[in-house]
């Protein structure tokens, strides 16, 4: 019985520090290559935006959704659109059905599903990713977001 305790204490323990580490931030090429690889096309839209700070802003086209992924010059930079988005979805938020929010080591994440749609900002050093997509399309975003590492 000791054992059993101990087992899975251990396993309880590894899933925390895993959980509590660090991101790895991605680069535009990681996150063009990653996403090309999965069949999807991205579009580099850098020369049209006019966000503050952000050097890189890229579009990945994921059937049923976008995928967007912007480079910022500085973290805190990417910090601020983070919060400016974070509000924006606040205030757009009608029904919730549910509602997830991290800060740890170097990201921030929010995905909600509210009024049939599912969104997922996250932000890792000085990147930032969001999808807005149909709450049918949820698993689909997940899997996206598992497969960047975001």
């Amino acid at each position: 019985m000791k054992r059993i305790i101990f087992v899975a204490l251990l396993a309880i323990a590894a899933l925390f520090v895993v959980a509590c580490s660090p991101r790895e931030v991605l680069t535009a090429e990681e996150f063009t290559l990653r996403m090309a690889n999965a069949g999807h096309m991205v579009l580099d839209i850098s020369h049209t935006s006019d966000i503050p700070g952000g050097e890189v802003y890229l579009i990945a086209d994921a059937g049923n959704f976008e995928v967007e992924f912007l480079v910022f010059a500085t973290e805190g930079q990417a910090r601020s659109m983070y919060s400016i988005m974070l509000r924006l979805m606040e205030d757009n938020r009608g029904t919730v059905s549910s509602h997830r929010q991290s800060s740890m080591a170097n990201f921030d994440r929010i995905t909600q599903t509210s009024s049939g749609v599912f969104e997922a900002l996250t932000r890792v050093e000085n990147t930032l990713l969001y999808i807005y997509a149909d709450a049918d399309d949820r698993d689909a975003v997940n899997a996206i977001l598992d497969l960047l590492g975001y």
